[in-house]
Protein backbone atom coordinates (compact mmCIF):
# COMPACT_ATOMS: atom_id res chain seq x y z
CA UNK A 1 0.00 0.00 0.00
CA UNK A 2 1.38 3.46 -1.13
CA UNK A 3 1.80 6.25 1.95
CA UNK A 4 -0.86 8.72 1.93
CA UNK A 5 0.40 12.00 3.66
CA UNK A 6 -3.69 13.20 4.16
CA UNK A 7 -3.89 10.02 6.09
CA UNK A 8 -0.86 10.24 7.80
CA UNK A 9 -1.18 13.95 9.04
CA UNK A 10 -4.51 12.88 10.44
CA UNK A 11 -3.20 9.38 11.92
CA UNK A 12 -0.75 11.56 13.98
CA UNK A 13 -3.11 14.32 14.89
CA UNK A 14 -4.27 14.21 18.64
CA UNK A 15 -7.97 13.80 18.60
CA UNK A 16 -9.62 16.59 20.01
CA UNK A 17 -13.73 16.93 20.86
CA UNK A 18 -14.26 20.23 20.47
CA UNK A 19 -11.89 20.55 16.97
CA UNK A 20 -14.56 17.74 16.22
CA UNK A 21 -17.40 19.64 17.57
CA UNK A 22 -16.68 22.65 15.51
CA UNK A 23 -16.29 21.09 12.64
CA UNK A 24 -19.67 19.53 13.34
CA UNK A 25 -21.37 22.56 13.60
CA UNK A 26 -19.87 24.71 11.08
CA UNK A 27 -19.72 22.05 8.60
CA UNK A 28 -19.52 23.20 5.08
CA UNK A 29 -23.22 21.89 4.85
CA UNK A 30 -25.02 23.38 7.32
CA UNK A 31 -23.13 26.51 6.49
CA UNK A 32 -24.51 26.72 3.40
CA UNK A 33 -27.90 25.49 4.55
CA UNK A 34 -27.96 28.56 6.83
CA UNK A 35 -26.92 31.03 3.99
CA UNK A 36 -29.47 29.94 1.83
CA UNK A 37 -32.12 29.98 4.59
CA UNK A 38 -31.30 33.90 5.39
CA UNK A 39 -30.48 35.35 1.79
CA UNK A 40 -34.04 33.13 0.30
CA UNK A 41 -35.88 34.88 3.27
CA UNK A 42 -34.58 38.31 3.36
CA UNK A 43 -35.00 38.35 -0.86
CA UNK A 44 -38.43 37.00 -0.86
CA UNK A 45 -41.51 38.81 -2.67
CA UNK A 46 -44.18 36.23 -0.90
CA UNK A 47 -44.24 33.09 1.11
CA UNK A 48 -45.08 31.20 -2.41
CA UNK A 49 -41.47 32.72 -4.21
CA UNK A 50 -40.21 31.82 -0.53
CA UNK A 51 -41.23 28.07 -1.23
CA UNK A 52 -40.50 27.16 -4.86
CA UNK A 53 -36.85 29.18 -4.33
CA UNK A 54 -36.38 27.74 -1.32
CA UNK A 55 -37.21 24.11 -2.09
CA UNK A 56 -34.69 24.24 -5.64
CA UNK A 57 -31.91 25.80 -3.84
CA UNK A 58 -31.80 23.11 -0.78
CA UNK A 59 -32.38 20.17 -3.31
CA UNK A 60 -29.51 21.26 -5.61
CA UNK A 61 -27.51 23.09 -3.16
CA UNK A 62 -27.46 20.61 0.10
CA UNK A 63 -29.69 17.56 -0.34
CA UNK A 64 -27.97 16.72 -3.80
CA UNK A 65 -24.45 17.26 -2.64
CA UNK A 66 -25.19 15.47 0.61
CA UNK A 67 -26.48 11.96 -1.68
CA UNK A 68 -23.47 12.36 -3.99
CA UNK A 69 -20.94 12.07 -0.89
CA UNK A 70 -23.16 9.05 0.42
CA UNK A 71 -23.29 7.05 -2.88
CA UNK A 72 -19.64 7.82 -3.13
CA UNK A 73 -18.72 6.43 0.35
CA UNK A 74 -20.87 3.38 -0.57
CA UNK A 75 -18.96 2.55 -3.68
CA UNK A 76 -15.76 3.46 -2.70
CA UNK A 77 -15.04 6.57 -4.30
CA UNK A 78 -14.76 8.70 -0.53
CA UNK A 79 -13.30 6.91 1.97
CA UNK A 80 -15.47 8.88 4.76
CA UNK A 81 -17.41 11.63 5.38
CA UNK A 82 -14.63 14.96 5.49
CA UNK A 83 -13.06 13.51 1.94
CA UNK A 84 -9.57 13.32 3.81
CA UNK A 85 -7.92 11.60 0.99
CA UNK A 86 -7.07 14.28 -1.50
CA UNK A 87 -7.02 12.45 -4.47
CA UNK A 88 -10.76 11.55 -4.08
CA UNK A 89 -12.09 15.13 -4.20
CA UNK A 90 -12.50 16.44 -7.44
CA UNK A 91 -14.62 13.66 -8.93
CA UNK A 92 -17.23 14.84 -5.40
CA UNK A 93 -16.24 18.30 -5.99
CA UNK A 94 -17.26 18.30 -10.01
CA UNK A 95 -20.44 16.52 -8.95
CA UNK A 96 -21.51 18.97 -6.59
CA UNK A 97 -20.58 21.77 -8.80
CA UNK A 98 -22.57 20.13 -11.98
CA UNK A 99 -25.23 20.35 -9.13
CA UNK A 100 -25.05 23.59 -8.16
CA UNK A 101 -25.13 24.48 -11.97
CA UNK A 102 -28.19 22.96 -12.58
CA UNK A 103 -29.48 24.67 -9.22
CA UNK A 104 -28.75 28.16 -10.99
CA UNK A 105 -30.76 27.43 -14.27
CA UNK A 106 -33.25 26.14 -12.23
CA UNK A 107 -33.30 29.77 -10.36
CA UNK A 108 -33.05 31.43 -13.85
CA UNK A 109 -36.16 29.43 -14.80
CA UNK A 110 -37.72 30.39 -11.80
CA UNK A 111 -37.04 33.60 -11.99
CA UNK A 112 -35.25 33.91 -8.39
CA UNK A 113 -34.69 37.26 -6.67
CA UNK A 114 -31.19 37.97 -8.12
CA UNK A 115 -29.32 37.78 -4.05
CA UNK A 116 -30.35 34.05 -4.51
CA UNK A 117 -29.17 33.91 -7.60
CA UNK A 118 -26.10 35.61 -6.43
CA UNK A 119 -25.41 33.53 -4.04
CA UNK A 120 -25.46 30.39 -5.94
CA UNK A 121 -22.81 31.74 -8.57
CA UNK A 122 -20.96 32.95 -6.04
CA UNK A 123 -20.66 29.58 -4.64
CA UNK A 124 -20.24 27.67 -7.70
CA UNK A 125 -17.01 30.32 -8.59
CA UNK A 126 -16.15 29.06 -4.69
CA UNK A 127 -16.07 25.63 -5.39
CA UNK A 128 -14.46 25.62 -8.73
CA UNK A 129 -11.37 27.62 -6.71
CA UNK A 130 -11.25 24.81 -4.28
CA UNK A 131 -11.64 21.68 -7.04
CA UNK A 132 -8.35 23.69 -8.78
CA UNK A 133 -6.62 23.91 -5.35
CA UNK A 134 -6.91 20.81 -4.77
CA UNK A 135 -4.80 19.75 -7.57
CA UNK A 136 -1.98 21.36 -6.06
CA UNK A 137 -2.75 21.72 -1.99
CA UNK A 138 -5.35 19.97 -0.49
CA UNK A 139 -7.60 23.30 1.09
CA UNK A 140 -9.87 23.22 3.50
CA UNK A 141 -13.77 23.05 2.17
CA UNK A 142 -14.61 24.30 5.84
CA UNK A 143 -12.54 27.81 5.75
CA UNK A 144 -13.61 28.22 2.20
CA UNK A 145 -17.48 28.17 2.83
CA UNK A 146 -17.30 30.09 6.06
CA UNK A 147 -15.24 32.81 4.43
CA UNK A 148 -17.02 32.92 1.86
CA UNK A 149 -19.87 33.32 4.33
CA UNK A 150 -18.25 36.17 5.54
CA UNK A 151 -19.32 38.84 2.91
CA UNK A 152 -22.89 37.69 2.48
CA UNK A 153 -23.34 38.31 6.40
CA UNK A 154 -21.51 41.73 5.65
CA UNK A 155 -24.56 42.55 3.64
CA UNK A 156 -27.37 41.35 6.53
CA UNK A 157 -25.45 42.48 9.35
CA UNK A 158 -21.60 43.94 9.54
CA UNK A 159 -21.38 43.76 13.17
CA UNK A 160 -22.27 39.82 12.78
CA UNK A 161 -20.06 39.34 9.94
CA UNK A 162 -16.88 40.96 11.72
CA UNK A 163 -17.84 39.56 15.34
CA UNK A 164 -19.44 36.19 14.78
CA UNK A 165 -17.95 35.63 11.12
CA UNK A 166 -14.43 36.13 12.16
CA UNK A 167 -14.46 34.10 15.37
CA UNK A 168 -16.32 31.30 13.66
CA UNK A 169 -13.81 31.63 10.71
CA UNK A 170 -10.57 31.57 12.91
CA UNK A 171 -12.03 28.50 15.29
CA UNK A 172 -13.05 26.52 12.06
CA UNK A 173 -9.08 26.74 10.78
CA UNK A 174 -7.93 25.70 13.99
CA UNK A 175 -10.32 22.65 14.07
CA UNK A 176 -9.28 21.36 10.51
CA UNK A 177 -5.63 21.69 11.81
Amino acid sequence: MTHDPDIARLESATPSRTASAVSGVLDPINVVAFLLLLVTWRSRTGWLEFVEVLAVVFTGAVAVPKIILAVAMRHGHASDRQVVRRQERPLLATAALASVALTILGLVLLHAPRPVFALLVAMAAGLLLVLIATFRTKASLHAAVLAGSIPVLWAWSPSIALTAGTVALAAVMWSRV
